[in-house]
């Protein structure tokens, strides 16, 4: 019987704490047959993977998923062990009170509720909330003034020079590389064609706006009509919801990068296949 750990751990895992515990040294076999003879330390709930020690000190981490289905079960058991034994799990702070108890006054009113009439509401804009939306990482998508604040800044920030000398260099052996095919067979790892073909549309895209060449957006639309194009790509791995999304956002990028230069035989034809291919594809939200 396959064990889950998260049927036993509902309440730990959404604190994602790890327990540590010593159990008794026995041999833990993986899938691939593999066997070690070691104690189990420690869950991380989170990683979903235990620590085993062998007698000689020796410690490992190894994923849950990768156990034995007897491991499963004993490791399961273990942890209910742990469980039963708060003395062995780290210690949590006391969760604070409510504000009024920690700062000895009374919290402060609730902000007034505003309802707005529905004839009255008016819906933000595309360029709206990108400028709401947190600058806490990169983004690859962007109102023209976030592209103009990019295309400028190399000029004021050596370490953006540096990167962008690093893009360019990216992008030039994209240049040198053919379009993206289709390859048949399982795609696994963490280099699929979904993968390569969102790199290269973000490469190329942040290049055509930040760099200028118009190199960047003639390889762009070409890239982008290589991978909706059902002669080469006859769909975006349907089997492999993964490697499809990949390629949906790949392509969704693309549109938006390069649609002024496309024909508009080559808009139509890109935007069918991705709701073809992409959005209505079997496997996805809406099917």
């Amino acid at each position: 019987m396959k064990v889950r750990f998260c049927s036993h751990l509902v309440v730990l895992s959404a604190l994602c704490l790890s327990a540590v515990a010593s159990a008794e040294i026995r041999k833990w076999t993986n899938k691939a047959g593999v066997a070690i003879d070691a104690e189990m330390t420690a869950v991380d709930i989170t990683a979903r993977t235990i620590t085993i020690k062998k007698a000689d000190g020796q410690s490992f981490t190894i994923p849950i998923d990768a156990l034995s289905e007897a491991d499963k079960a004993f490791a399961a058991a273990e942890w209910k062990k742990m469980q039963a034994t708060p003395a062995a799990m780290p210690a949590t702070p006391a969760a604070p009170g409510p504000a009024s108890e920690v700062a000895g006054k009374p919290a402060p009113p609730r902000p007034p509720l505003t309802i707005l009439p529905v004839k009255a509401f008016k819906a933000p804009g595309g360029a709206d909330y990108i400028a709401k939306a947190l600058k806490t990482r990169p983004r690859l998508i962007h109102a023209a003034a976030g592209w103009q604040y990019l295309k400028g800044l190399p000029a004021t920030d050596p370490a953006a020079s540096k990167m962008l000398a690093n893009l360019k260099t990216a992008g030039e052996a994209v240049l040198a590389a053919p379009e993206l095919t289709r390859i048949f067979g399982e795609q696994r790892g963490t280099s699929t064609p979904g993968s390569k073909a969102l790199f290269r549309m973000a490469c190329l895209g942040t290049l055509n706006f930040v760099d200028g060449d118009p190199r960047w957006k003639e390889r762009g639309v070409r890239e982008l009509t290589a991978i909706t194009d059902p002669a080469t790509f006859q769909n975006w791995y349907v089997d492999e919801p993964e490697v499809t999304a990949d390629f949906l956002i790949a392509a969704s990028l693309g549109y938006d990068y390069f649609k002024d230069g496309m024909t508009a035989k080559q808009v139509l034809e890109a935007r069918t296949y991705m709701i073809e291919k992409g959005i209505d594809a079997p496997g996805t939200l809406r099917n």
